[in-house]
């Protein structure tokens, strides 16, 4: 994501209507309806306005697509409705969100305690008003939602909420029962925001109760919101499951319609979406606030149970949504915990607790947006306590499956089938149970409350990494099922060999071999001295094909290379040279073997002229004489040519 753009900085960006074209594929996909629901994203709640947000990084490793966070009215103006301006803590953390790659869903509201009115620090405006102070305060709310949408009106993907539980005497303390005066005041703010930003996704009601008065407040609030034909508009609700203490009732899948469960998360959800359905809106419905506490307060749950419950109402979420053929998105209650009093309900609910802690429901988070979030819900199937179920990827043909069992029995199981390649087998942690052959036909699950996952991919590509320092090199390559032991070759030749079947000892570098160990190998060699240039590097990993790696050690030299260079011999003396030429022309050397009397005086000079083939790697080249009676010494020299004289290697005696 970007951060808060002032005329000046926007020059670093991308001009927005490239951006539209970037990204209109993607926007189409989430804008239209389909019974194809994509999986929930699962984003997270900051919601505790310019507070320390040194936690706000989370979010990249989640691979959260949205955070919520409020920026409220009172923060931003303390003047009396003379002067709003947004607070450099807030843009600090949009800028944090820009580098996770996350957007930002702004609460806007609260109301604003600077205002000398009772209940002035939550008060709603009136959108009526006409006159007098009523109208100042309009004017003032106005003044500071045209101001953020303004300043982040070249932010991609921004979302706006307009107040939050408005219809909660505890955010309103001036409830309208009939939520008319709401649903006036969301068509200022929503004209406002389009006409600031007109790519900007704009949230009604963030609704909390589903009782009657909850009913009546969203039936009174849409008779005057037409919200059906503003393009930009979708609704969201606050989805919670947690608050009896009927043990019974505080599973995620309570769906006890006239006992009076009122906890249960999809009673809850079903009801919302029945509230929205029977007012006749055919739009998408957002979570913007789902979350389960731990500690010790009543009706706690364990940090195991929370993980669990994540995945298990994120799930629940897709298919009420997908049988409502609506798209929705699932923000969780919240990134860290509030507080640290273990006792308080309210200072649980986080992923990471105060001390940056990471609870087991920050890994789940991170385990569905791994797996699911490029994927569709296809089918959820349950049956006697068992739950499976099936998200799909129609461009890759890949699935994934998500199973638990509600039983409270370990000894439960689900068959699972599987497809492509290879079933991988993950708990609700991400932690890899077991990868099996998808030729297996379907696995066996023993399931309970803590779900599993089955991904059923194609095989990855062999992810091949070349490291060179000096003339060490470094081969990491990571394989997708490789039998225990199974052998790997490693093959080094020059660059410009094409045809593999010409690879002959001659032109060999380097060979080797390693075994993989949990699929992984690791694999260092040596490049003699002087081999810099450009070679191909050849891998035959177990189970897969060959594959070719570029493998630079330097520039390489204008003349044939030479390593070792060495004279032996008795009464007939051999030098012998290892000379490599990777280009791709012939090359050239000459050995020269002088022989000296013991005054040092020349006796005798013998050249040898060699033609170096390309592709040639350390092949040996050899010249022999024999010996003089009265040679006290004898010298070797290697050069480019005789005409050139370059030497490639340092003279050697034989005394």
């Amino acid at each position: 994501m970007q951060k808060t753009i002032n005329k000046k900085e926007r020059g670093v960006f991308l001009n927005k209507k490239v951006r539209k074209l970037i990204f209109i594929t993607t926007l189409m996909l989430l804008f239209i309806h389909t019974t194809e629901v994509m999986a929930s994203n699962l984003g997270v709640n900051g919601h505790y306005g310019v507070g320390d947000w040194s936690f706000a990084g989370h979010t990249k490793e989640l691979k959260s697509k949205y955070l919520r966070e409020v920026l409220y009215w009172e923060v931003c103006d303390q003047n009396n409705g003379k002067g709003c301006n947004i607070p450099e803590q807030f843009s600090r953390i949009l800028n944090q969100m820009y580098t996770n790659g996350t957007k930002p869903i702004i609460v806007l509201g609260y109301g604003n305690r600077y205002y000398d009115w009772s209940d002035s620090n939550v008060k709603m405006p009136d959108a009526e008003a006409t006159t007098g102070e009523a109208k100042e305060y309009l004017d003032a709310f106005m003044n500071y939602v045209s101001t953020v949408a303004t300043a982040h009106k070249d932010v991609d993907g921004v979302v706006y909420e307009v107040w939050n539980e408005p219809e909660m005497t505890a955010f309103n303390p001036n409830f309208n029962t009939d939520g008319r005066k709401y649903g006036l005041l969301f068509n200022k703010v929503y004209d406002a925001i389009i006409t600031a930003d007109p790519d900007a996704t704009v949230l009604a009601y963030a609704l909390a109760g589903n009782g009657s008065s909850g009913k009546t407040f969203v039936r009174n609030a849409y008779s005057v919101m037409n919200l059906n034909s503003k393009a930009n508009a979708k609704v969201s609700v606050h989805c919670y499951g947690q608050f009896t203490y009927y043990s019974e009732n505080r599973i995620p899948e309570s769906d006890i319609p006239g006992t009076g469960a009122t906890d249960g998360y999809l009673w809850r959800l079903k009801q919302f979406n029945d509230i929205f359905t029977g007012i006749g809106y055919t739009g998408d419905i957002w979570i913007t606030e789902a979350g389960r506490y731990t500690g010790t307060a009543n009706v706690a749950l364990t940090e195991q149970e929370q993980a669990a419950y994540t995945i298990r109402e994120a799930v629940l979420a897709d298919d009420v949504m997908k049988s409502a053929n609506r798209n929705s998105e699932h923000i969780r209650y919240c990134l860290v915990d509030p507080g640290t009093n273990p006792a308080s309900s309210e200072h649980n609910y986080g992923l990471v607790t105060q001390a940056n802690v990471k609870k087991e429901a920050f890994y789940a988070v991170k385990t569905f947006n791994t797996l699911l979030s490029d994927k569709k819900l296809d089918n959820l199937d349950v049956n006697s306590g068992k739950y499976l179920a099936n998200y799909k990827n129609t461009t890759t043909g890949e699935d994934v499956y998500v199973a638990w069992s509600i039983n409270g029995n370990s000894t439960d199981t689900i068959t699972v089938p599987l497809s492509n390649d290879i079933a991988c087998v993950y708990n609700y942690k991400g932690e890899l149970l077991e990868k099996v052959h998808s030729s297996d036909g379907s696995i066996v699950l023993s399931v309970d409350g803590n779900p599993k996952f089955v991904e059923c991919r194609k095989t990855r590509p062999v992810d091949v990494i070349v490291s060179v320092n000096g003339n060490l090199v470094t081969v990491l390559a990571y394989m997708d099922l490789v039998d225990e032991n199974a052998k790997s070759t490693i093959i080094v030749v020059p660059e410009n060999i094409t045809d593999l079947k010409s690879i002959t000892p001659a032109n060999v570098a380097y060979i080797g071999e390693t075994i993989a160990v949990d699929e992984v190998f690791t694999h260092r060699f040596t490049m003699p001295l002087g081999s810099e240039g450009k070679y191909k590097l050849l891998l035959k990993l177990a189970n897969s094909e060959v594959k070719n790696q570029n493998l630079d050690t330097g520039t390489a030299p204008n003349f044939a290379s030479a390593g070792e260079f060495t004279i032996s011999g008795n009464t007939s003396v051999t030098a012998t040279a290892k000379i490599s030429n990777i280009s791709n022309v012939v090359k050239t050397a000459s050995i020269v073997i002088a022989q000296y009397d013991s005054d040092g005086k020349l006796l005798s000079v013998t050249p040898q002229n060699y033609e170096i083939p390309i592709n040639t790697v350390w092949q040996d080249y050899s010249c022999t004489i024999g010996k003089l009676d009265n040679a006290a010494t004898v010298s070797a020299f290697l050069f480019d040519s005789l005409t050139g004289i370059r030497p490639l290697a340092n003279k050697v005696d034989l005394n």
